[in-house]
């Protein structure tokens, strides 16, 4: 019984590390999603309208690289934002702007829907921004929510 009981916690330990966003070395974080790719871009843009920010583009990469007869995994970019979070940036260095708005990749990964966002503390690194500017601890929120929200189980 005692092998059954530290079995059952080993897996249950597996299944909640699996769940938790990943911060990767390149300063982008990962989830994992229980849905297809294209059920996840669905859930997502549902997500960013319910928000109230706008999704500006949605860009199927595998379509494109159908177009010039080349095959690559479910992938799809989600482009979206809130001028409420981004113009306050924008203002203070107009280079964020090339980063912004936010994107989030949603791609199918060896059978499994991955999401992606490059974390927006880099954001604040790359362009001089604090840590704690209420726009970037705003869009680490909102990224967090989404995309919960969007790998969430169905």
């Amino acid at each position: 019984m005692r092998s059954h009981i530290g079995a059952i916690a080993t897996v249950t330990a597996a299944l909640l590390v699996m769940s938790l966003p990943v911060k990767a070395a390149d300063d982008w974080v990962t989830k994992q999603s229980s849905r297809s790719v294209a059920d996840t871009v669905s859930a997502l843009t549902a997500a960013v309208d319910k928000a109230g920010a706008k999704v500006m583009a949605t860009v199927d990469h595998q379509a494109n690289a159908a177009t010039i007869d080349t095959e690559i995994p479910a992938t799809t970019l989600v482009i979206f934002g809130n001028p409420k979070l981004g113009t306050p940036l924008i203002a203070e260095n107009r280079r964020v702007a090339i980063d912004l708005p936010q994107k989030v990749l949603i791609w199918e990964e060896d059978g499994v829907t991955m999401l992606g966002y490059v974390d927006p503390a880099e954001l604040a690194e790359r362009y001089g921004f604090a840590p704690d500017h209420p726009s970037i601890e705003a869009m680490q929120g909102a990224l967090g929510k989404l995309t919960d929200a969007a790998s969430a189980d169905q």
